[in-house]
């Protein structure tokens, strides 16, 4: 039985969307998951001497000007043999050190790097396959890929600063999501074997300050594409991770994930490549290849089944409650060095 209790919020900061509903204030669009679906975690709370595990109430990023209040959690952890549980949002896929008895819950990581205390979990998105349908669709005679997001540069400033960022400051998979996703999408859009179905845009669309055109508009046409396409692509963002990946599966369509040396949720108990296309960054000059040598080995009935996987595995492991109480009681048990 889960027993977590929680360090003292600091007053007026935002907290873990896993105890408070996300305020209208909240820049973020279409990432908001409901507080009912974390009941579990109000039915766990305990006082916290009884506790396995102390849980910081905010996003490290948020209290990253408090470092008394982040190194005082830390201390009555240790002192009372407890596992303090820390998320963080950031982008930034660099370690975070922390003691061994504190686990970091973060969605962006370089496996490469990823020390045995960071847990990589999935993007905090809505279920948007309970909310729009989740249907499959016929394997058809073509594989059909669609995209919608940001891949382009804006005018010739962005350009230089794109051209320096990503071929001087940047080299390898640390390159900036704008950077895969243009040459994915060029390498796709010439080969005839590939149907490709884009809609372009210049900005940001998940966050209210940068999105171009109104949320409901933007949030019917990124569904629309997804659900009409067997395939989405799905490289990376600013940070080492997809939105969209995600969100491709809750709809059970299959992702095509550009890795970039990604660590993804539970990879040693689930097949990811059983239901997903994975194309590794060092090899996408083959990816309109690797896409069309994957749909012509699927049957009818094999593309159905990726799809019916994707969705199950989605709502069985990926679903941010589910893994966050999954990742929980395996918490539980492991024991102290």
């Amino acid at each position: 039985m889960l027993k977590i209790a929680l360090i003292r919020p600091l007053p007026k900061l935002r907290q873990l969307a896993l105890l408070q509903e996300q305020s209208e204030d909240d820049n973020r669009l279409f990432q908001n998951v409901p507080l009912t679906d974390f009941a579990w975690l109000t039915q766990a709370l305990t006082g916290s001497e009884e506790a396995d595990i102390l849980l910081l109430p905010h996003l490290l990023t948020d209290v990253r000007s408090y470092p008394d209040y982040v190194a005082n959690a830390i201390e009555v952890a240790q002192k009372n043999s407890q596992r303090l549980v820390i998320f963080t949002s950031q982008d930034d896929p660099s370690p975070l050190h922390f003691p061994e008895h504190c686990t970091i819950f973060r969605p962006s990581v370089y496996k490469s790097t990823l020390l045995p205390n960071e847990i990589v979990m999935p993007a905090q998105i809505e279920d948007i396959g309970k909310i729009f349908g989740h249907e499959p669709m016929e394997k058809g005679f073509i594989p059909t890929v669609g995209f919608v997001g940001m891949a382009a540069t804006k005018n010739m400033k962005d350009s230089m600063r794109f051209l320096v960022k990503n071929y001087i400051v940047r080299r390898g998979a640390d390159r900036e999501g704008v950077y895969f996703r243009s040459k994915a999408l060029k390498r796709l859009q010439v080969d005839d074997r590939i149907s490709l179905s884009t809609i372009l845009r210049s900005r940001f669309s998940a966050n209210r300050k940068s999105i171009e055109l109104p949320p409901e508009q933007a949030r019917e046409e990124y569904i629309k594409n997804m659900k009409e396409n067997l395939f989405t692509l799905a490289p990376r963002g600013a940070g080492n991770y997809s939105l969209r990946f995600y969100e491709t599966l809750a709809l059970g369509r299959i992702p095509i994930l550009v890795d970039t040396d990604m660590k993804l949720p539970f990879e040693d108990e689930i097949p990811y490549d059983e239901f997903i296309i994975r194309v590794p960054w060092k090899e996408m000059h083959r990816i309109a290849d690797i896409v069309a040598e994957r749909f012509d080995l699927l049957t009818e009935q094999s593309a159905l089944a990726m799809q019916l996987k994707a969705r199950e595995v989605f709502e069985t492991h990926l679903n941010l409650p589910i893994f966050l109480k999954k990742s929980f009681e395996q918490l539980t048990k492991k024991q102290f060095i």
